[in-house]
């Protein structure tokens, strides 16, 4: 039998035993709450682990890169440092897209995920340094598959010359700005420029399309241009002014298209545009120079600068002819001065000169001339300052019979005046009309003599090559 304790003793007992049980109690309620957090812990990172990961580097540097991440346009997230986790139910087969900024310039790069990608946890993907260091230029004819190639300036900086419609410098040499490409095509010279602002720069590949039109029109060349075909259509269209306001038409001179055609040429040569040479001469002083005979002389003149294949030069000409006082006299011609004109074009690449020389080759004179009168008339006045022959057409109408002489000089229309004895070149006697052509030199001319009634006549100077 056990000794009995004393009542004090248990009592104390039974206060530890407590004491004991709920210390425990509290110890592992302490634990358990970390027991709970640890096991909450443990279970989001489970379920924070990602499937994928997806790193971004530089090829060549292994430089990490970050940027935004789609997967077939869905947005997946953004890297940090590199780097972004994909769980499992957002990775799929399809087109991924990691853009952003690098150096302030925007980049896009794409790459395709398949199985064999999906069939790993940590995919790498590479992005290509030259993309984000360079700027590439393509020069497409567009709406078509051709490209042009030519050498690319910056600035009139040269940057390199194109390969197969392409060119890539690096992005530090580019500057705002104007690009240019100059080169050949098809043997024919061509120069396109092009407008680069800030804008333009920050994307990593421009394209500078080119249309076919515009492509046809920098190739067209003026010199290609039936320059002959154009020549006459400008007298042809000053004849129709002139048929508006009964002016005669002018007729086509050879001698002074070729003049023309001459200062034109020279203009184009020595690169200036005016009525007179470098050196003075005017349309008159140039064509005594080659010999052409006029009584009178006027001259038009146009200038054309990026011509196109649709420019009607001999419209174009004419019609601003018509709206300069100046230029517009000659084509009206109300006192009928002007009986000839030739015209005479030279194109140089998209550049055009355009010459039209008037002249008067043609005079008419009228006279009452009284019975037992004579008069004379110059065939080729010495005044007019030329030398060379040239060739006349005479025609003569009188109301009454008369006599005409064609004389070398006014020495023998003073001897017939007085009645002495003269040689002359020719002689028609009681005539109411001729017409006769000759060749004259400076002093000859034309005796009419009236021997019956008075005589109301009319004489037409016709000169000619």
């Amino acid at each position: 039998m056990s000794p009995a304790l004393p009542q004090s003793s248990v009592q104390g007992s039974i206060l530890w035993e407590q004491r004991s049980i709920f210390k425990l109690y509290e110890i592992m309620k302490r634990m358990k709450k970390w027991l709970i957090l640890l096991v909450l812990l443990v279970g989001c990172s489970l379920i924070a682990k990602p499937s994928y990961e997806l790193t971004f580097s530089i090829a060549d540097t292994g430089k990490v890169i970050d940027g935004n991440v789609y997967l077939n346009g869905n947005f997946l997230g953004r890297t940090d440092n590199g780097w972004l986790g994909v769980a499992l139910a957002n990775m799929t087969a399809g087109k991924l897209n990691f853009a952003g900024y690098y150096q302030s310039r925007p980049f896009n790069f794409s790459y395709t995920i398949g199985q064999e990608q999906l069939d790993k946890r940590h995919l790498k993907f590479s992005v290509d340094k030259s993309s984000l260091e360079t700027f590439t230029m393509d020069f497409p004819v567009t709406g078509t598959s051709e490209h042009i190639d030519g050498t690319v300036t910056n600035n009139d900086i040269f940057l390199g010359r194109t390969v197969n419609g392409k060119l890539e410098v690096p992005f530090n040499q580019m500057r705002e700005g104007r690009i240019a490409i100059n080169g050949t095509y098809g043997g024919k010279p061509f120069e396109f420029k092009f407008s680069v602002d800030e804008n333009t720069l920050k994307n990593p590949e421009t394209s500078f399309g080119i249309t076919k039109t515009q492509l046809d029109e920098e190739l067209f060349n003026a010199e290609d241009l039936n320059r002959q075909q154009i020549e006459r259509e400008i007298v042809d269209l000053v004849n129709v002014e002139r048929d508006k306001v009964g002016t005669p038409h002018l007729k086509w001179n050879s001698n002074a298209a070729a003049v023309a055609y001459g200062h034109s040429l020279d203009m184009a040569q020595r690169d200036y545009f005016a009525h007179e040479t470098p050196e003075g001469l005017d349309a008159g002083a140039r064509l005594k120079q080659s010999g052409v005979f006029y009584m009178v002389a006027a001259e038009d003149l146009s200038l054309f600068e990026n011509v196109r294949s649709d420019t009607n030069l001999s419209k174009e000409s004419v019609d601003g002819w018509m709206h300069s006082p100046g230029h517009r006299a000659p084509i009206i011609d109300t006192d009928k001065l002007f009986s000839d004109a030739g015209a005479g074009v030279v194109c140089t690449q998209k550049t055009c000169y355009v010459t039209l020389v008037f002249v008067g080759n043609e005079r008419d004179q009228s006279a009452q001339l009284p019975s037992k009168y004579l008069t004379f008339y110059y065939l080729y006045d010495p005044n007019f300052g030329f030398t060379m022959p040239v060739h006349v057409r005479v025609q003569v109408k009188s109301d009454s019979p008369i006599n005409a002489y064609f004389v070398s000089s006014r020495k023998q229309y003073d001897q017939l005046v007085s009645g002495q004895p003269t040689d002359y070149l020719e002689r028609f006697e009681d005539k109411t009309s001729i017409d006769e052509e000759f060749t004259v030199t400076p002093g000859m001319g034309l005796v009419l003599e009236n021997k019956g009634t008075d005589a109301q006549v009319s004489i037409h100077f016709d000169y000619y090559p």
